[in-house]
């Protein structure tokens, strides 16, 4: 991020929404805490996906109330006068998104699985950062994937999902082969319930799948799938994948295992979380 001052009056009297984008990056809050408002200001709706990416990463506190005050305004002036969504859907997206930069996997697990059910495409943008960043835990990441699926906005990596639940066996053979060979740590768990699968083949795939995989977190799948699968070995086929979570995985958050109880999709979470590469 530069360090030069950009003049943040001028870029508004200019309607220089670039300009603006790029100084919500600046490191000094204030800068990107004017421009944020500046953008408010115009009205520019267009800058929208850049405020929800700055959104995520923002660590401080009230430069992350400006960028929500920002699109609150820019999602109402976006909602059409005949649209059956109501505004105050948008205003809980946006508090959903801001939780998505919690300190705390399980309030972004609940945050994503929430923006999967609304379904609202505003969201995609952010989720999609949450899905890439890989630094967060994988079950964090994998919540992301499966609100994107849920939106119908996933990105190729993510359709695999998918793809791995699909009824032609061929096809669920075909995605757990993918997402070996792009080592996709965060479908440890739906690999693992791949190798449950009723085809013989789809299970001898997600079992190599997790192999070349191997991290801990697919080591430990692919043990847990050798027991849970020994006294069926001579059974075809396999009795179906179980629909719980794999408590044995040490990636598995408390979302998973201890939910919290629900948060309100207005609790905005402003504790300092750690710098996203």
């Amino acid at each position: 991020m530069s360090e030069f001052q950009p003049d943040i009056w001028r870029l508004q009297a200019k309607s220089d929404i670039r300009g603006l984008i790029e100084a919500l990056k600046h490191n000094a809050p204030d800068v990107r805490r004017r421009a944020a408002a500046a953008l408010r200001a115009l009205g520019a709706s267009s800058a929208i996906p850049a405020l929800q990416a700055a959104l995520v990463k923002e660590q401080v506190a009230d430069v992350r109330t400006a960028f929500i005050l920002t699109l609150d305004a820019l999602f109402q002036q976006e909602v059409d006068e005949d649209s059956d969504t109501p505004t105050d859907q948008y205003n809980r997206v946006v508090r959903l998104i801001a939780q998505l930069n919690s300190r705390q996997p399980e309030r972004i697990i609940y945050a994503a699985r929430r923006l999967g059910e609304l379904k609202e495409k505003i969201a995609v943008e952010a989720l999609v950062m949450v899905f890439h960043n890989s630094e967060q835990p994988v079950s964090v990441r994998l919540a992301a994937a499966e609100a994107l699926l849920a939106m119908e906005s996933a990105p190729v990596e993510v359709a695999l999902l998918g793809a791995l639940r699909h009824a032609d066996w061929r096809v669920r053979r075909n995605a757990a082969a993918v997402l070996g060979q792009l080592m996709a740590d965060w479908a440890v768990e739906p690999l693992w319930k791949a190798m449950h699968d009723t085809t013989e083949l789809v299970r001898r795939t997600a079992q190599a799948a997790l192999k070349r995989i191997g991290t801990p977190e697919a080591l430990i799948a692919l043990a847990t799938a050798a027991a849970d699968l020994r006294p069926s070995v001579q059974t075809t086929p396999l009795l179906p994948a179980p629909q719980t979570p794999l408590a044995a995985l040490p990636t598995a958050s408390a979302a998973t295992s201890h939910p919290l109880p629900p948060l309100d999709e207005d609790e905005e979470d402003t504790q300092p979380t750690s710098t996203v590469s």
